[in-house]
């Protein structure tokens, strides 16, 4: 870290290229910025090198987003970016009600242009275990 507030990603798929769209060669990189304990801003992108067709040339996805912490315990999230695979933009947000036994999250993204128009909505519940703690 650079910073504190301030973390640097990087990342790369399917380094052996299986030809096909199912997981592309793919390389991406982002930064998460936290300028107050209960506000993260990110920033990230990919880009897909063998997308659908050798004759496409590469795709690459910007996304962004930030995330609140409320006092009582729920993030709230907001976000967008443009998908290169899809070629649309889109908008997205999310909530997540965290306490120390779970969470219970709930998302919504929709493209905003492009041919596509995907909706996505997606709910989840995480269960925290708890690790036993050696009393040696």
């Amino acid at each position: 870290k650079p910073v504190d507030q301030l973390s640097i990603g990087a990342a790369a798929y399917n380094l052996n290229d299986q030809k096909t769209p199912l997981s592309p060669f793919s390389a991406g990189g982002g930064l998460a910025f936290t300028p107050l304990p209960v506000l993260t801003v990110t920033f990230d992108t990919v880009v897909d090198f063998t997308t659908y067709a050798d004759d496409v040339g590469n795709k690459t996805s910007l996304m962004g987003g930030a995330e609140y912490m409320t006092p009582n315990g729920v993030a709230v999230r907001l976000g967008g970016g443009k998908n290169g695979v899809r070629e649309a933009g889109f908008l997205s947000a999310g909530a997540s009600a965290v306490s120390e036994m779970g969470a219970l999250d709930i998302g919504f993204s929709r493209d905003i242009s492009g041919d596509s128009k995907f909706t996505v909505v997606a709910l989840s519940l995480r269960l925290f275990a708890a690790t036993p703690i050696d009393p040696s």
